[in-house]
């Protein structure tokens, strides 16, 4: 009820509203206070007339929803989530897709699982693709339509969609059952086939791979110092 009143008085109230009151209010002590907040997020993201300056903001509130102790608050961040990427994720493909696959290596594997499933329903948007079903123990994993990874690939490049399957692949080889799930379920519906997109994203793969293992510099200066 509060967003459909919001979206009457226009733009103004919406943003004042959204920035001063519900966003403060998904970091609220109460549980239940913070879940009411991301469906307020939900529903007026549902308007066309969102403003895009204010989708950064409501995507933070939605990934600190995700990290949530309550069950209740990440459900209710999950499909505020894919309500942002299904009515915005065409116009503000640049600002979602970065700040989701930073999530596919959160420290908490609910984020990593949810910003799967996000990236999935945003590429599945771009792609113009329906998502598969999924078996880790299928032989045939990859289902995607050749049509599909071009779209993509046209939308945000050869760098970005190279760099997306990398994180994807990684995320495959999660040590959490349902960050692999969610992972595998993307990479089946986008991509034609396995064997050509590892022998495209080697070298990308194996960078990650490495700077993963790798301590970043401040942490091998305080070694090497005894700090």
């Amino acid at each position: 009820a509060l967003a459909a009143v919001l979206r009457v008085l226009g733009d103004e109230a919406v943003a004042s509203t959204l920035l001063g009151e519900v966003v403060p209010v998904t970091r609220h002590a109460s549980a239940a206070g913070r879940e009411g907040a991301l469906w307020i997020v939900r529903y007026l993201t549902r308007d066309d007339d969102f403003e895009s300056a204010l989708v950064p903001d409501a995507l933070a509130a939605v990934l600190d929803g995700l990290a949530d102790d309550a069950e209740p608050v990440r459900e209710a961040a999950l499909l505020a989530g894919k309500q942002l990427v299904r009515s915005h994720g065409d116009d503000e493909l640049a600002v979602l897709l970065p700040s989701l696959e930073g999530r596919l290596v959160a420290p908490a594997w609910r984020i990593r699982a949810a910003a799967a499933t996000l990236i999935g329903e945003l590429l599945c948007l771009v792609g113009d693709a329906k998502r598969v079903g999924f078996s880790e123990r299928d032989t045939d994993d990859a289902l995607g339509d050749e049509s599909t990874a071009a779209a993509i690939e046209h939308a945000i490049g050869r760098p970005a969609w190279r760099n997306i399957l990398a994180s994807l692949y990684i995320a495959r080889l999660d040590a959490v059952a349902a960050v692999r799930a969610a992972a595998l379920e993307v990479w089946k519906t986008l991509v034609p086939s396995t064997a050509r997109a590892l022998r495209e994203i080697l070298a990308t793969l194996v960078k990650r791979l490495v700077s993963m293992l790798v301590p970043d510099s401040s942490e091998a200066a305080d070694a090497e110092s005894g700090r």
